[in-house]
């Protein structure tokens, strides 16, 4: 990983009286051109950025539609399991959708929402959703939307980011059943195949209070260096 200073010393080597204004435009340059990957504030990794972009299903579309009908204005995000699904190892049983949506709208949208779902579920426990959700194909689980959530519009629908997915699958009570390798496998791949943002991933989850318990994770796991987050 290089940070902007680093690549301020490299040039510096070569041209002791180069302006930081240059150095910035160079990085821009190379960011713009594919040579470097932004990964944080300040944070930057050799290769072409990849982005995930998550397929948005049609029940998805559905969903969003009747959300924006009747709350056009509220912060949200929405997704489901399927967007994990490329990421795993095992075939997964269960499929559900969350609607992550702010504190003052939870009772309202669960009750707007019950009138066109019967598998719906406002902040279950791990008793309902091991009873109830895992077993099921087809339900939504309302919850409550994080401040500062790292979410992303695609086709109008304001869904995860792959440091969201990462953190709430790490983290949530929703995915416990994700522990174990099948966790880790996820993850991994997910960080093989994506550029993922570890300034936002952990911002995050401090917002979540789980910082220091995925810092040790991805370090435990060679997801992220040391160096990354002293520097933080």
């Amino acid at each position: 990983m290089l940070t902007t200073a680093d690549i301020f010393h490299f040039y510096r080597e070569f041209e002791e009286d180069i302006p930081k204004t240059t150095v910035n435009w160079r990085v821009y340059e190379l960011v713009k051109r594919g040579i470097l990957e932004r990964v944080g504030r300040g944070r930057f990794e050799w290769g072409s950025e990849t982005s995930f972009i998550p397929v948005i299903e049609p029940k998805i579309q559905q969903l969003n539609s009747k959300i924006l009908s009747q709350f056009p204005f509220i912060s949200y995000c929405l997704w489901d399991t399927e967007m994990i699904k490329p990421f795993r190892q095992h075939v997964p049983g269960s499929k559900f959708t969350l609607l992550d949506v702010e504190k003052d709208v939870l009772e309202s949208i669960f009750v707007f929402m019950k009138e066109f779902y019967s598998n719906i579920y406002l902040t279950p426990d791990k008793e309902m959703i091991d009873q109830y959700i895992i077993t099921n194909k087809d339900s939504v689980i309302i919850r409550q939307l994080i401040s500062e959530s790292p979410i992303r519009n695609i086709q109008h629908v304001h869904t995860v980011t792959i440091e969201k997915m990462i953190v709430d699958i790490y983290s949530d009570v929703e995915f416990e059943y994700l522990k174990g390798s099948e966790l880790l496998t996820i993850i991994k791949n997910i960080f093989d195949r994506y550029t993922v943002n570890k300034s936002k991933l952990l911002r995050y989850a401090n917002r979540k209070g789980q910082q220091k318990r995925i810092i040790k994770f991805l370090e435990d796991n060679n997801l992220i260096e040391p160096r990354f987050i002293h520097n933080k």
